[in-house]
């Protein structure tokens, strides 16, 4: 006796991408497998969100992820800067620094990519609780993009607060960065997304 099998699986593979290339909301005691770091935990000591947040908070304290280079990044977070001489958030690539940005003094916002751009009396992002969206788009010698979001929610603003077209930039970027704070002034991150696409409000 024969037997027909049937295939009822006809149409196309489908084959779906990771939402993010990374994500973290820091809720185990150490940081998750990926990251690098010194002297940092994962604290329940104030969280931002949930139980527990990544806590920096000595100058000589760091961690980083290292991810496959990228043409164009985006970078979601909340975070708390501890003090106004700060650029705890850096997005790296071969040649170092791609983009930064925090306070450089108590009325400046500052932001450093392959040098220094200001956003003078810009809102303070120290001491105090922000969300921040990031794009880096790698160019071709003057029109890399840089923009830079942030907001007390965690809906994204409809336009950047700083921004930048013409940036020299031709690496990908490879690396997120969180520093130190001042010793007994932690500087924290929360709910970190990592994505190759554009990142919208309320990211999950």
């Amino acid at each position: 006796m024969l037997l027909h099998l049937r295939n009822f699986n006809k149409g196309p593979k489908i084959i779906t991408e990771p939402r993010y290339i990374f994500e973290d909301d820091f809720e185990t005691a150490s940081p998750k497998a990926g990251w690098t770091y010194w002297n940092v935990s994962n604290s329940a000591t104030s969280p931002l969100a949930g139980t527990r947040s990544l806590r920096v908070n000595s100058t000589n304290n760091y961690a980083f992820i290292d991810f496959p280079g990228q043409d164009e990044l985006w970078v979601f977070a909340k975070f708390y800067i501890a003090n106004y001489y700060n650029y705890a958030f850096q997005i790296q690539g071969s040649v170092g620094t791609l983009i930064a940005f925090g306070n450089w003094g108590p009325n400046n916002t500052r932001y450093l990519g392959q040098g220094f751009d200001v956003f003078p009396g810009g809102e303070l992002l120290y001491q105090t609780i922000k969300y921040a969206w990031v794009q880096y788009k790698k160019g071709t010698g003057s029109n890399a993009i840089v923009n830079v979001y942030y907001a007390n929610t965690a809906t994204r603003p409809a336009s950047p607060q700083f921004t930048r077209t013409n940036s020299t930039s031709t690496v990908q970027a490879t690396r997120l960065y969180w520093g130190a704070g001042s010793a007994g002034l932690p500087n924290q991150l929360d709910t970190l997304r990592i994505s190759s696409k554009e990142i919208g409000d309320n990211p999950i």
